[in-house]
C-alpha cells in the first residue's frame, strides 16, 4: 500500500501536571492529509476521554520571527524598565497565562521598531544573535504572547491572537478581547501607567 511509507513525528512533554497544559507537536513530511487528519481526530477523542481540551496552535507559533502572519501585525508593547519586566513575568500567571517555551527571537525587526534596545551581537562582527524570549499561552487558547528581553533586561511584549482557533467563533473572539484588555491592564499597572495607550 502507498500508506506504508508515510510517517509522522509526535513530540509530547515528558512531565505532566494536571493544573497546567500539555504540549503535543505533530510534524510530518511524508504523510497524506487523510493520515494526519485521522491522527488528530484520534488525539481529540483520546483527550476528551481524559477530560482534556485540545487546542490547535499554528506551527509558526514556535518560530523566531516577529511577523507570524503576512497580513496581520502583532501588537508590540515596549517596557523600558527592567523591574517592570520582572513584575510582568511574575504577574502574568494571575491572568491564566501559562509558560509555553523559550524561543530564540530574530531581533532585526524589533530594532527597526525602536533603537533603544541592546540585543546581542556576535563577537566577531556585526551579525545579530537571537535574543531569548519566553512564550506564554492563555488557558482559553485565544492569545499567546512573548516577552523578549535585551541585554539590559528591558523588554518588548509581543501579543498574538490564535487566529486558527478563534476565527469565525464570536464567543472566542469576545474572549480574546477580554483577555487582551486584562493583559493591557496588567502591563499598565506593572509600568505605573494609567493605561498602555499612554506609552
Amino acid at each position: 500500500s502507498a500508506e506504508r511509507n508515510q510517517w509522522m513525528e509526535m513530540l509530547i512533554d515528558s512531565t505532566f501536571d494536571t493544573r497546567t497544559s500539555y504540549k503535543i507537536m505533530l510534524n510530518w513530511l511524508v504523510a497524506s492529509a487523510v493520515q494526519v487528519g485521522a491522527q488528530v481526530k484520534l488525539l481529540q477523542r483520546r483527550c476528551a476521554q481524559y477530560g482534556l481540551r485540545l487546542i490547535s496552535f499554528p506551527q509558526d507559533s514556535v518560530t523566531g520571527g516577529v511577523q507570524l502572519h503576512p497580513f496581520i501585525a502583532p501588537i508590540l508593547i515596549h517596557i523600558r524598565d527592567k523591574e517592570a519586566v520582572d513584575l510582568v513575568e511574575l504577574s502574568i500567571h494571575s491572568l491564566d497565562f501559562i509558560d509555553d517555551c523559550m524561543i530564540p527571537m530574530e531581533t532585526a525587526e524589533l530594532e527597526k521598531e525602536s533603537n533603544d534596545y541592546e540585543f546581542p551581537v556576535s563577537r566577531f562582527g556585526r551579525r545579530r544573535l537571537k535574543a531569548p524570549s519566553k512564550q506564554y499561552v492563555h488557558l482559553s487558547g485565544t492569545l499567546f504572547c512573548r516577552i523578549v528581553r535585551d541585554m539590559k533586561g528591558r523588554g518588548i511584549v509581543i501579543v498574538y491572537e490564535n487566529r486558527r482557533y478563534v476565527s469565525g467563533n464570536v464567543e472566542l473572539t469576545k474572549m480574546a478581547r477580554v483577555v487582551f484588555g486584562q493583559l493591557k491592564g496588567l502591563l499598565a499597572s506593572c509600568m505605573g501607567k494609567d493605561s498602555v495607550d499612554d506609552l
